[in-house]
């Protein structure tokens, strides 16, 4: 990345007065992430990735088990330790013509790492940055919606994004003369709000592009947060419930509504949500970005 962060460019004050949450927003030549196929090759050979750190798909589906083990007589994943053999990973992603997906990349690579971390303060939003990357003609996913705002970074190659309505069952893969379409090139930025439907395929040429996710906290992870706080005060008489026959159901009632009365003086309090925030998007996020084997 060179001079100024991409971030820094595109979240001014105008973004956030006509775009943020409401339209999608194409940023033309707006970033220089220097990240290529060699780096991704480098995370798999060097990094000791578990299944849930990367997928693979093929013409918007995921890849099956029996296709994973198609390039070798043993499995792809050492399933005694639960890491991947990478030099299996990679001849898959060559030889099949499949697309890779890396979560949580920003956990091996820097670059990524500073960029999700400015977005993450400048936007007050829980970020995770994951890679994709696309052969060429390929497509990753079928036609979908995030429930997230995302700020895609087309780093290398070119790719094709359509957005719209979700087609019928069956059609997912395909676009419409009702899409609008936006072709990302090397150095665009496209943000899109939650919840409007995509699909991108890939020109002629490889694509790599990162998305940076960000996710409000909601309602429930709140109610989650202050119940927990109680969890001390009611743990002895919760930890495990009578059986059946044995309960008293006017006790549990009343326990209940003790409770409820504690959590509505917890939330009646002025500073309550900037506590909760305050958790959110600071001891949560460290424990969501916390992985076994971590190398930046």
């Amino acid at each position: 990345m060179k001079n100024e962060a991409p971030v820094n460019k595109v979240l001014s004050e105008k973004f956030f007065k006509d775009y943020w949450m409401k339209s999608f927003y194409h940023f033309k030549s707006i970033q220089e992430i220097e990240f290529s196929s060699m780096a991704i090759d480098k995370i798999l050979k060097d990094q000791f990735l578990e299944p849930r750190d990367f997928m693979l798909a093929k013409d918007g589906q995921f890849v099956s088990e029996q296709l994973l083990t198609s390039i070798s007589s043993k499995p792809m994943f050492n399933r005694r330790e639960r890491i991947v053999d990478s030099s299996k990973a990679l001849k898959l992603v060559k030889s099949k013509n499949c697309s890779l997906k890396i979560f949580g990349v920003n956990r091996w690579n820097k670059t990524i790492s500073t960029e999700k971390d400015k977005l993450q303060a400048l936007t007050n939003h829980y970020c995770s940055a994951n890679l994709y990357y696309t052969p060429s003609n390929g497509c990753c996913f079928s036609r979908h919606k995030d429930g997230y705002d995302i700020f895609i970074y087309q780093v290398e190659g070119s790719k094709e994004w359509y957005l719209g309505e979700i087609n019928e069952e069956g059609e997912e893969k395909k676009h419409k003369d009702s899409d609008t379409k936006i072709i990302l090139n090397a150095g665009d930025i496209l943000y899109l709000p939650a919840n409007i439907a995509h699909y991108a395929k890939c020109t002629t040429d490889a694509s790599i592009h990162l998305t940076f996710g960000l996710h409000r906290p909601d309602y429930f992870s709140m109610y989650e947060y202050f119940l927990e706080k109680l969890r001390p005060k009611y743990e002895k008489e919760f930890e495990m419930l009578p059986s059946e026959n044995s309960y008293n159901k006017d006790a549990l009632r009343n326990k209940m509504s003790a409770m409820q009365v504690e959590l509505k003086a917890m939330f009646s309090q002025a500073q309550a949500v900037d506590e909760f925030l305050n958790y959110y998007l600071n001891e949560s996020i460290s424990i969501k970005d916390k992985t076994p084997g971590d190398s930046i």
